[in-house]
């Protein structure tokens, strides 16, 4: 019976050991860079950027240097905007956007110095005034979303300090 729970509690502890590690620390930080802009929702190029750098900087404590030689680049496809809800006339209510970015990642603390994956995100508004919110909401989705797949590229030891 000793040996189901100490083989449960050690189970238990090596499931968690995703959530104890420490994030990589990015020397020199890293560089936000937008390097393609096809949206055609004026604010998705600043809230993305803006969540990215507030989700990097909170949740992995990497520095944003306009300098560095880490380069973070994004590039916002056209996004999709579909009407998700009508009233009784068929007239749409509702509409959901959904941003679409692809992610670089450039930094000599990688095997092969780039890595990349696509993103989407999706917020609902169903007025003008609210676009604003929904495009921020989407921002913090994918700006999470790319913070996840960054430290899950430090547990599949593709992103590791260099040896000196």
């Amino acid at each position: 019976m000793n040996k189901i729970i100490l083989a449960c509690l050690l189970f238990s502890l090596s499931a968690c050991a995703y959530r104890v590690a420490t994030p990589f620390h990015m020397p020199n930080g890293i560089q936000i860079q937008i390097d393609k802009n096809q949206a055609r929702l004026v604010h998705s190029q600043t809230f993305i950027k803006q969540e990215l750098a507030k989700e990097l900087h909170q949740s992995l404590g990497w520095h944003i240097d306009n300098q560095s030689g880490n380069i973070l680049s994004i590039k916002i496809k056209k996004e999709d905007i579909n009407e998700s809800a009508k009233d009784v006339q068929k007239i749409s209510t509702r509409w959901r956007n959904t941003l679409n970015v692809e992610a670089q990642l450039f930094s000599p603390y990688l095997e092969n110095k780039k890595i990349s994956k696509t993103f989407k995100a999706s917020a609902s508004n169903s007025s003008l005034a609210e676009e604003q919110n929904a495009l921020r909401e989407a921002s913090e989705t994918l700006a999470k979303n790319i913070r996840t797949w960054l430290m899950d590229q430090q547990y599949q030891r593709k992103l590791k300090p260099k040896n000196n």
